[in-house]
């Protein structure tokens, strides 16, 4: 439902953000009679009739049976009486270029000034007939154009940003990300050739295998490789969801760098409370449970 301050209320029957444009109907299903009471007005709105329409003069007549169907003017079927009866109530041009046969038979009851196109006529179709209306500020239609998100910036005012998918490069972030996904396999990889060449060793009597293996001169590699941390350990750490606003905790950071994806609403986030670096929660629960690092940062973990 749309509220009019001088118009009243209609219904929305369908909006467009990248024309930014939308159609409402009477809930009654009868525009005219609305058209008939007063005329049409967008004072303190924010919208203004679209560009398809425009404000002509009609006079409303009302016709007796005889002289509609004598001189074929079409009634207005939710104005006019019951086909039983014997009158009408027919619209035309208050200043046609041609005078219209049959009108000065009727008593008129009003002249207005409505809004007015080819495919929308006063004259026959008014049941489900809407009218067009467009908006200028906030300005969306570019954004959503090129399938950005447009969000306000403020919860006050109508200052907007778009947000749009990553094209032509990538961030820093998913620079970070592809890097990871692709150079960690390959590490992962060496590190299970020289395990299995080397054995497993063991530190302790009870044979637990070691979390941290020693890799010497590999590839030019010299580092402890951290095995991850159980599951109990990554619960702890602190779970997010985003809200329906799409509202981040770093606004600069919107994409996963383990997936590459945008973070949508309702997604969960996990962050690692070390570095507050956030990532998908099934994403970075699957990385800490093979490495304890952060995958930015490469921090430990304080208590590994």
């Amino acid at each position: 439902m749309l509220h009019l301050p001088h118009a009243g209320d209609f219904l929305v029957d369908l909006i467009s953000y990248e024309e930014q444009k939308l159609w409402i109907r009477d809930p009654d299903d009868c525009l005219p009679r609305r058209f008939m009471n007063k005329e049409f007005n967008f004072t303190d709105s924010t919208f203004q009739l679209s560009d398809d329409y425009s404000l002509m003069d009609f006079t409303f007549f009302n016709c007796s049976s005889n002289v509609t169907w004598q001189y074929r003017l079409r009634p207005i079927p939710c104005l006019s009486s019951d086909l039983n009866q014997n009158y009408s109530v027919v619209a035309v041009w208050s200043d046609p270029p041609f005078p219209t046969p049959g009108v000065e038979w009727c008593e008129p009851i009003s002249s207005v000034t409505v809004p007015f196109s080819i495919t929308n006529t006063l004259y026959s179709v008014d049941r489900n007939a809407h009218i067009g209306l467009q908006w200028n500020t906030p300005s969306c239609g570019a954004c959503v154009a090129k399938n950005g998100r447009c969000e306000f910036l403020k919860n006050t005012g109508l200052e907007v940003a778009c947000y749009l998918p990553h094209q032509g490069g990538l961030s820093k972030f998913a620079s970070y990300g592809l890097g990871f996904g692709v150079g960690i396999p390959g590490l992962l990889s060496v590190i299970g050739i020289v395990y299995m060449c080397k054995g497993r060793r063991r530190r302790n009597e009870d044979g637990r295998q070691s979390r941290n293996i020693e890799l010497n001169n590999v590839a030019g590699w010299s580092s402890i490789v951290v095995m991850g941390l159980d599951g109990e350990s990554i619960d702890k750490y602190p779970m997010t969801r985003i809200g329906d606003s799409g509202r981040l905790p770093d606004p600069n950071n919107n994409v996963c760098s383990i997936c590459l994806s945008d973070y949508q609403p309702q997604d969960s986030l996990r962050t690692i409370p070390d570095c507050n670096h956030y990532f998908h929660a099934n994403c970075i629960d699957s990385w800490l449970r093979m490495n304890a690092t952060c995958p930015l940062c490469r921090k430990l973990p304080h208590h590994s």
